[in-house]
């Protein structure tokens, strides 16, 4: 057992009853309208999404434990799977291990060359936080709604790369810093649409999941965020946790 994880977990905290913990904000952002000149890339598409279910979430992470990466329930041990990750969001499991040599040295240039836009460099007096990110305001701003119907196919491949840039990076690759999507995925994302396709998408955001679990589990400011893609937990616990016995199995 790790003793760091087990002094600061979250279920800690409430069996001692030392302090009144605020559910976890799931971090979510809004997708990109969708457009069908997008050419499908064997990665989940757009559709409807559910409101997140703050309190039901975090009494999934409070049951969390690392040693096993899986939820301690009163009923036993439960988990997501390889099999729920290809039923709910038909990612495929198999194929290349999504890694990559990274760098972040002229960032700003591969953004321009891949997008068109290039993102703003700091104020000379203002400190950047996020070096290396753009806001989700940003992309919404250049790529919120999709091109003239008359644009270029240049045009259209520069909107379909930022389609997919937000659904890796702010839809299934979420982590806990804030509203912003990261730069190291545009490396992925540039390659042909066929290659694009043969990575394993699906093991890696389990996997993700799993690493982004670990972390929200001993956080306990009020603020206190979720990383990884909250909407596979909460298909996941909406499927594998009977409605019947959903209150009794998290909150006794």
């Amino acid at each position: 057992m790790d003793i760091f994880y087990d002094e600061h977990h979250r279920g800690k905290i409430h069996e001692e009853r030392t302090e009144v913990l605020k559910p976890l904000r799931p971090r979510i952002h809004k997708p990109l309208t969708w457009d069908d000149r997008i050419p499908p890339v064997g990665v989940v598409g757009q559709a409807g999404l559910p409101k997140m279910d703050n309190a039901a979430l975090t009494a999934l992470v409070d049951r969390w434990r690392t040693e096993t990466h899986s939820f301690h329930l009163p009923t036993g041990e439960m988990t997501v799977t390889l099999q729920d990750v290809v039923m709910l969001f038909g990612l495929r499991i198999d194929g290349k291990a999504v890694t990559g040599t990274i760098s972040p040295a002229g960032w700003r240039d591969r953004m321009q060359l891949l997008f068109g836009v290039r993102p703003a460099e700091p104020l000379e007096d203002i400190k950047d936080k996020k070096p290396t990110r753009v806001t989700s305001a940003w992309l919404a701003e250049h790529f919120g709604m999709p091109p003239p119907a008359d644009a270029p196919q240049g045009v259209v491949a520069r909107f379909a790369r930022a389609w997919i840039w937000q659904l890796v990076s702010g839809f299934l690759f979420l982590d806990s810093n804030g509203n912003t999507i990261s730069w190291m995925w545009p490396a992925l994302i540039e390659q042909d649409r066929e290659n694009i396709a043969t990575f394993s998408w699906g093991s890696t955001t389990l996997g993700w999941l799993y690493l982004q679990m670990c972390g929200a589990c001993r956080r306990s400011e009020s603020n206190a965020n979720l990383g990884s893609c909250a909407y596979l937990l909460q298909l996941w616990m909406w499927e594998r946790i009977l409605l019947a016995g959903r209150s009794g199995m998290l909150m006794d």
